[in-house]
């Protein structure tokens, strides 16, 4: 077990295949099924922020992070598997890229109807997580281990200050 210095604990789990179809097809069900989360509570927001309080928005916000967060940590863990096989030819989530599209699109629903609401100061928090969607969107395009290395790192600094700002949100 490996602390990172977000004190996410990433587990490699030692019993995936040093098969590298295998190893893919685990992470692409990891995220994809973490996607599915995401959008389903990016759903409820639409249908529910008429009347929902902020706190709520916020909850939902804070979970909408939490999914982020998992799939980062599935990703983080297909890069640890992969280097134990020393695997280096591009990657790609192709079938994961329109779930990824469709959850940017109610996020600016969502911007749209805070706006409705004049709840203009949740705007940022969930441009953040717009923005957030669109790096997972480069994440999952066909890409190298060691650009999804790059962008894990990238991502871990930003993660925690976007967290940061949802839970001192006043």
């Amino acid at each position: 077990m490996e602390k990172s210095e977000n004190s996410e604990v990433i587990e490699v789990d030692s019993h995936w295949s040093k098969e590298p179809s295998e190893s893919v097809s685990r992470c692409h069900n990891s995220i994809s099924h973490e996607l599915e989360n995401l959008d389903r509570i990016l759903s409820e927001m639409i249908s529910n922020i008429g009347n929902s309080s902020e706190d709520t928005i916020l909850l939902k916000l804070r979970e909408c992070l939490g999914c982020i967060g998992d799939i980062i940590i599935h990703a983080s863990q297909f890069i640890n598997q992969t280097q134990a096989i020393e695997r280096t030819h591009p990657i790609g989530f192709d079938s994961l890229q329109e779930d990824v599209r469709t959850n940017i699109t109610k996020t600016l629903i969502v911007t749209s109807k805070l706006r409705e609401r004049n709840l203009l100061k949740l705007i940022p928090l969930v441009k953040d997580l717009t923005l957030d969607l669109s790096e997972i969107k480069i994440l999952v395009s066909r890409t190298t281990l060691r650009q999804i290395e790059n962008f894990l790192e990238r991502y871990r600094f930003k993660k925690s200050y976007t967290r940061r700002k949802i839970e001192n949100f006043t």
